[in-house]
Order: C-alpha cells, then structure tokens, then sequence
C-alpha cells in the first residue's frame, strides 16, 4: 500500500500543498485540479525526480519511499510525453523497459504482443515516435509503462491525446490490471470523468 503522510510541497507558481492519503494494491487515485496547481509535482515527489519539504512521509508497504534513489523505487512513471526514445523504434523502446539490454525472452515477447494488441496499437510498433500521431504515443508510451508491472503505476495525464474508443479500452485495460496484477495506480487527468470511468476515488487539488 502506498501511504502519504502530511506531504508538503508546493512554492513559487505553485501553491502549497499538505496532503495525506492512501492507495491499496488494486485500487486506483484519480489526481484532478486546474493546470498548475501541482498535480505532476506531486507524482514527480513520489518518483524521486523533485523532493517534498523536511518532514513529509510517503511509503510503500512499509519502506520510506522517499528515501530511496529513483531507480530503487517500486513503480513505473508514465511521463505526458509519453516515455518514448525518437531515435529507436517504439518496440524497442517497450523492450528497454523490461531489460537494460533490450533482450526479452519469449514470455516477455508474449507480454508485449498482448499489450499492444490490446491498447490497439500493434500494428504500430514498428515504427519510429516521429511516425505516430499524438494519441498512438500516448498509447505506446503507455504500453512501454504497463508491461512493467511494477506495484505502483503513476501515469500523468494517459488520456489526454486519445480518442474516445482507444480511451476507453485503455481505461478498461487499466482497471484489468490493477485488479489482476494488484497494482496501486494513481492517475493525473483534467477529466473529472475520469475518475466515473475508472470507478476510482479522486483527489483534488485547489488554489487556497
């Protein structure tokens, strides 16, 4: 479970922020508010990529998540540009997430082949990001985060490029594998409704 005491963070254009919360293996947060309230900055606090002030508490299953270096913490993080290298093929880029090498064994050729059949997107793989409308990097970045299967998901704003039919089986892709792989997944969207269609509990941010 990841459980968030007292987080503060916020300054600047950005306004201050105390926040506690928890998100269950399984379970998904919705994180909403306007542009530049803070949404990304608390995903990024949570990722290792900026820190939060003296005295904020956030841990996974029990380990201080906030004391480990990025590449030690239990979870993949779906970046709004979507996580994807210009100068390698999308697959290859997907493969880089499952081994530094970018060798993959049979299972995890398997994994990915279902992924990308699933978000839609399979037939596309082979291409360069260059090559890609906006919402099919979405969806490859997206992959490249899911095949991770890492126990917390951070995904800032997924949908936001996608059309309504590829939102909508990626929202149900989502729910599958939070439920089935018992992920904790916290989502960043502008959408309010996004939160109905992920039958999620929400978390608002708000200018004060």
């Amino acid at each position: 479970m990841l459980k968030v005491t007292d987080l503060r963070f916020g300054g600047g254009n950005c306004p201050v922020h105390t926040l506690s919360f928890s998100v269950k293996r399984g379970d998904i947060l919705t994180i909403n508010g306007p542009s530049g309230i803070g949404k990304t900055t608390l995903l990024n606090i949570l990722a290792g990529y900026e820190q939060a002030e003296s005295g904020s508490q956030a841990s996974w299953d029990n380990i201080d998540l906030l004391k480990l270096p990025v590449w030690q913490r239990p979870l993949s993080f779906l970046f709004q540009d979507g996580n994807l290298f210009d100068h390698l093929p999308c697959r290859k880029t997907i493969e880089l997430a499952l081994s530094p090498t970018g060798r993959v064994n049979e299972s995890e050729h398997h994994l990915i082949d279902i992924t990308l059949k699933r978000l839609g997107i399979a037939d596309l793989s082979t291409r360069f990001p260059g090559e890609l409308s906006g919402g099919e990097a979405q969806r490859m970045g997206l992959a490249r985060a899911l095949v991770r299967k890492s126990p917390l998901l951070l995904l800032d704003e997924p949908f936001s490029a996608i059309d309504l039919k590829a939102r909508t089986d990626a929202i149900e892709l989502i729910c599958q594998l939070a439920s089935e792989e018992q992920l904790a997944v916290l989502v960043v969207s502008h959408d309010h409704d996004d939160a109905r269609r992920l039958s999620a509990s929400s978390l608002s941010l708000q200018n004060k």
